[in-house]
């Protein structure tokens, strides 16, 4: 969509009126999502049991086109993870003192976030809120290069370190206030940047910032480039180098994705360890060949982990939470259970049991894939998803695997700018989940299978 704004605030004062473009990009989406049972163990009485839930994600980036030299960018959520159904708004009856029942209303209250009550869906200005600026980053194009300045999104790669949070099944997105600067030259491009991750107290030296330096070769057919970043905090102190090597490919109906990438570093935490150590290493890689009637693929990652959690030196290596892997590996956290006590903060659902988290960590995994359309417009596609741990601690004995995932999925191509798409899963838990015993809580054998389902429709402009 593109249209002329032009701006009467503010240029009263000048003798020519500015015209700006503003250009605007977005998309809705919905993401409908059922398991059971994330437990791992329907014999328990406080077995979670069947969970189904809709979410909401609105991203609106209207983009304002000053002159050929300036832009400045803005990123906007709404609703973004809030629930169908989440806040029912009822009103408050003055005579009796006391709200009416949402049974017979049809009000949905707007949240500020996932989670929040309806009592506080309105600011203290009175403005609508479960709707928010989310970046905002302006870029001078100049002979030297162009800079940036302002919060802007993160993603390198595959996004397994650096991830923006657009793709489909994304919840999250990295971004980072940043001073930056590219410059390209034919086929090469270089990057500074300068970051401020932590402000910490407006008075104190407690910074946490980062310097940034990248270089990368981009054609047609190939990108590649290498990502470094140096960052320091200064209360309590610790200092993290991360390197970053990425890899795109395409050779006819051939495409290889690769990333692999270091971090090292050491110095005391906010967490009250001192003196830690750290070495840590991630590698991700994905191959598709298509074909017009058949395409194969191959998923694969490694993500370190640490064979002895109670000393200084720390290897785990955790992928960013937007890179998704399957449906419910490495996608929900298990085995979840139900909360003694519901309350909002923990939305009815205890995790003192919880050995895993909704991302990649300490594992090796591999996810063979095919697909085929089946009728014009129609997808489907079928995929085994492998992992076990990458490192054993040794009071773990021989939980050494999570498991397998068999999924299956749907995709239709109805029209431009309409993605819909289906899925189905059985996750089947290796030892790692059923050699394991809480035996002072009556907890063991997590071991029966867990079954779900993925509706996803997105509509982009």
């Amino acid at each position: 969509m593109r249209f002329f704004l032009v701006p009467l605030l503010g240029l009263l004062a000048t003798s020519q009126a500015l015209a700006v473009e503003v250009d605007f990009e977005g998309y809705t989406r919905a993401r409908a999502r059922l398991f059971d049972d994330l437990s791992l163990d329907r014999s328990l009485a406080n077995a979670e049991g069947t969970t189904a839930y809709v979410q909401h994600r609105l991203w609106l980036k209207p983009r304002f086109l000053i002159n050929d030299h300036l832009a400045v960018f803005t990123e906007f959520r709404g609703l973004d993870g809030v629930m169908w159904g989440e806040n029912p708004s009822a009103g408050w009856d003055p005579v009796s003192g006391t709200a009416y029942d949402p049974m017979f209303s049809d009000d949905l209250a707007p949240p500020l976030s996932a989670g929040t009550s309806s009592e506080v869906a309105w600011d203290a200005a009175g403005s609508l809120s479960g709707f928010a600026l989310w970046r905002a980053w302006g870029e001078v194009d100049t002979d030297y290069g162009r800079f940036a300045f302002g919060r802007m999104p993160l993603h390198w790669g595959m996004g397994i370190w650096q991830n923006d949070g657009q793709g489909l099944t994304s919840e999250y997105g990295d971004t980072v206030d940043r001073l930056q600067w590219q410059k390209v030259i034919d086929d090469v491009w270089v990057q500074l940047a300068v970051d401020v991750n932590d402000a910490g107290q407006p008075y104190r030296r407690d910074d946490t910032w980062s310097a940034n330096a990248a270089v990368g070769y981009r054609a047609e057919k190939l990108k590649v480039g290498l990502n470094t970043q140096l960052r320091r905090g200064s209360d309590p102190g610790f200092t993290l180098f991360t390197g970053d090597g990425a890899l795109d490919l395409t050779a006819g109906n051939l495409r290889v994705q690769a990333e692999v990438l270091g971090q090292t570093g050491g110095g005391d935490l906010s967490t009250g360890a001192n003196g830690v150590q750290l070495s840590a290493y991630g590698s991700a890689l994905d191959v598709g060949l298509h074909s017009p009637s058949l395409g194969l693929g191959l998923a694969a990652g490694f993500a370190s982990g640490d064979r002895d959690d109670t000393d200084e030196n720390m290897h785990t290596f955790r992928f960013d939470p937007d890179y998704d892997v399957g449906v419910i590996l490495f996608e929900q956290p298990m085995p979840v259970l139900q909360a003694v006590a519901i309350t909002d903060e923990n939305g009815g659902r205890s995790y003192d049991q919880t050995l895993i988290g909704p991302q990649v960590s300490n594992a090796i995994f591999l996810k063979p894939r095919v697909w085929k359309e089946v009728h014009e417009g129609v997808e489907v596609e079928g995929s085994v998803l492998w992992a076990r741990t990458a490192a054993i601690p040794e009071d773990w004995g021989a939980r050494s695997t999570y498991g397998v995932e068999l999924a299956g999925t749907v995709r239709l191509h109805a029209w431009d700018h309409l993605e819909l798409q289906g899925s189905g899963a059985a996750f089947l838990p290796g030892t790692y989940f059923s050699g394991y015993a809480d035996t002072e809580a009556g907890y063991e054998h997590f071991d029966q299978p867990v079954y779900g389902a993925q509706v996803l429709s997105k509509i982009d402009f």
